[in-house]
């Protein structure tokens, strides 16, 4: 029986593209959907990239200071997300639930942990980046 031409790029139904990225010594995901633009641009400021605020990986989840060399720029709005490194985009299956060790605000800055290369990574929630974005622009102006 043969293979059908370009069955191994076929994406299953089941799964979805996500982003995978370094804090630290940390690995974690972003769903590829909810990211616009990943740029190369370590110290530029908000309006120079084109958007409104630029959030760091490292001070949000309270990781040693990185080196911020890739900048994740958000789909849904104009929010930056600063991060060590970009690793690659995978295909994985939906989300598996937080486990009871996680308490507390990390509930909300995960959506829960996927499956890549054989190792379980938390999901960022782009809506509580969203969220935190607008919290410090409003801090800003207040």
């Amino acid at each position: 029986m043969r293979a059908e031409r370009g069955a191994a790029t076929r994406r299953r139904p089941d799964t979805k593209a996500i982003i995978l990225f370094g804090v630290g010594t940390h690995r974690m995901a972003i769903w590829a959907q909810d990211v616009k633009e990943i740029r190369s641009d370590p110290g530029l400021t908000a309006a120079e990239v084109g958007c409104q605020c630029i959030l760091y990986a490292n001070t949000l989840f309270d990781v040693e200071p990185g080196r911020d060399a890739r900048l994740i720029l958000l789909r849904g709005g104009d929010v930056g997300f600063g991060v060590d490194y970009v690793e690659r985009m995978v295909e994985t299956t939906a989300p598996r639930p937080l486990p009871q060790a996680f308490r507390g605000p990390e509930r909300d800055w995960y959506l829960g942990l996927v499956s890549a290369d054989e190792s379980l990574i938390p999901l960022v929630n782009v809506e509580t980046l969203e969220r935190e974005a607008i919290r410090q622009t409003v801090e800003t102006f207040v």
